[in-house]
């Protein structure tokens, strides 16, 4: 199918139950909303905190309060943890974490979890999840990648950790580039600096190849783009959905050598930090292929923002 589907399907009304949608062949998508205009998709497998029982959960359930009324059945105070994050788009990867110790909230304290912007999201502080299992095909042999995350950038100020972890992929092998990085996400509390860290970067260098860029309290949707054929912004970022040039936009030419390896380890395919108890790293969407798709950065952007009602700060 071509790729500007998913872009029509995001933005329909979830009342028709239309055929599944994907957003372009080989891309996984996760998220606390269908990303595929379904309401039977399956969203999310949820841990009552009251008993440690377990349900899945699809979009219409989740939208017509049955997930809230089940986790508070017994306590209005209860908490859902996230148990299983489905992959919508039928790949299987699916993001699993079975120690009830680090596994992110969904509801908390008997109110579903919302950012500070009002979104409804996954409340990845102190939480962890990864695949759980390897996957053959999870990465491009030729170092590309697209990637859209809809989040909450908070005030990185108070952490715990100088440098919070909000995803990290990673290859197998470094595929003859210098890093199994592909990509790593993570946010400097010094200076509220997101940091793009990737695989496709010249040989000999942990930081050649990355970008760099200054986030501000509410932002809440980043794009990332990497394609080390490229001769120019071969891996750039994008923060709410701004253009080349704008403010919120980082680029580089460095990022050159290609890592060539597809398989991961599924225990290193990672969102959030564990460690991380001071502020929440929240997560309401996540599309990834092992593409280069800038030429649907537009479509992709304005469809997530009208699903989710994002309004830039």
């Amino acid at each position: 199918m071509p790729n500007s589907s998913l872009s029509l399907t995001l933005g329909r009304a979830l009342d028709t139950n239309p055929a599944p949608t994907f957003f372009t062949p080989g891309a996984s998508y996760w998220g606390v909303k269908s990303l595929n205009g379904r309401e039977d998709t399956e969203i999310v497998v949820v841990r009552r905190s009251t008993d440690s029982t377990l349900r899945t959960f699809t979009d219409k359930e989740i939208r017509n309060g049955s997930m809230l009324s089940w986790v508070t059945a017994s306590s209005s105070t209860a908490d859902g943890y996230v148990k299983q994050l489905f992959d919508q788009s039928g790949r299987g990867n699916d993001f699993i974490q079975n120690d009830l110790s680090i596994q992110p909230k969904i509801i908390s304290n008997g109110s579903i979890y919302t950012d500070t912007e009002g979104k409804m999201a996954i409340d990845g502080k102190g939480a962890k999840m990864d695949l759980g299992e390897d996957s053959t095909n999870f990465f491009s042999s030729d170092g590309s990648w697209s990637l859209f995350l809809v989040t909450d950038f908070p005030d990185y100020s108070s952490a715990s950790q100088n440098n919070v972890g909000i995803l990290n992929f990673q290859t197998k092998t470094n595929g003859g580039a210098n890093s199994v990085r592909k990509p790593t996400y993570s946010v400097n509390k010094g200076f509220n600096q997101l940091a793009v860290a990737q695989p496709t970067q010249t040989v000999g260098s942990n930081s050649t190849g990355n970008i760099y860029l200054n986030t501000y309290p509410g932002e809440q949707l980043f794009s990332n783009f990497g394609d080390p054929s490229l001769s120019t912004n071969n891996n750039e970022g994008f923060l709410d959905a701004c253009n080349r040039g704008d403010s919120g936009h980082k680029t580089t030419n460095l990022a050159t050598a290609v890592n060539t390896e597809t398989g991961a380890n599924g225990h290193q395919i990672i969102l959030f930090q564990p460690s991380e108890t001071g502020v929440s790293t929240t997560l309401s969407a996540l599309i990834y292929a092992p593409s280069y798709l800038f030429s649907q950065k537009d479509n992709v952007e304005k469809s997530l923002i009208n699903l989710f009602d994002i309004t830039f700060v």
